[in-house]
């Protein structure tokens, strides 16, 4: 489920306003009513983690620091309560495990010739840059920090991992691509390549996961945006 709270992208901190309230209520009423054993959420911001009213029923597990930034989304987990959590856990999908990266690097990038340095160029990067989003205006053309959560289960004596997760919005596959500029080119070139190196991310965190819980068995839930 795609939440993110449409009160002018306040996140956590603003007022909801009335279509928001709206949305978290239906939301939750219909959680309430089809009674699923797991719910994966994204683009669950502050107000939506708050805000959530699910009663009694499910527990929720989520990333356990303070966002700095209101609208970073926690891709929240609801358990039905009677299943058995064994354990749970998250992490960024970035190239040093923090929310101060990005998954790519513009070395990776350069040396792979996956991208040029005139390319990067083009979007404002440039040897050493760090290409996270970072409050500038040249944040459109930059990315930002995605995470993966999960939970590990017992379900009927068989261990079996839930994750969920959000990977990089929009790319060179989307349908607008052959009419951007060349600079939007590029940039939707550089955010497929940044979901694919989140996917890589991803599935060597799940292949580990994997060994660590002597389980083949995993359910994931994502706004895989591909």
């Amino acid at each position: 489920m795609d939440l993110y709270d449409v009160d002018g992208h306040k996140g956590g901190s603003g007022e909801l306003n009335a279509l928001s309230k709206n949305r978290i209520q239906a939301v939750s009423e219909q959680t309430v009513s089809y009674k699923p054993d797991l719910v994966g959420l994204q683009e669950d911001v502050n107000n939506w983690v708050n805000n959530m009213s699910l009663g009694d029923s499910y527990e929720c597990y989520r990333p356990n620091t303070v966002h700095t930034v209101n609208t970073m989304e926690y891709c929240s987990i609801y358990v039905k309560n009677g299943l058995t959590v064994k354990s749970h856990g998250w992490n960024w999908l970035t190239s040093d495990g923090t929310n101060s990266t990005v998954a790519l690097t513009y070395d990776g990038l350069v040396e792979s010739g996956r991208m040029s340095a005139e390319e990067l160029a083009s979007l404002g990067h440039y040897e050493g840059s760090n290409l996270k989003k970072n409050g500038l205006e040249k944040d459109r053309y930059s990315l930002a920090s995605r995470l993966m959560n999960y939970v590990v289960l017992d379900i009927g004596g068989e261990t079996v991992i839930y994750v969920n997760t959000h990977l990089q919005h929009r790319g060179h596959n989307t349908s607008n691509y052959e009419s951007a500029s060349a600079v939007y080119k590029t940039l939707y070139k550089l955010r497929f390549l940044e979901r694919c190196a989140q996917m890589d991310k991803l599935e060597k965190i799940v292949e580990e996961l994997k060994t660590e819980y002597g389980t083949q068995k995993v359910i994931m839930t994502a706004d895989f945006n591909d």
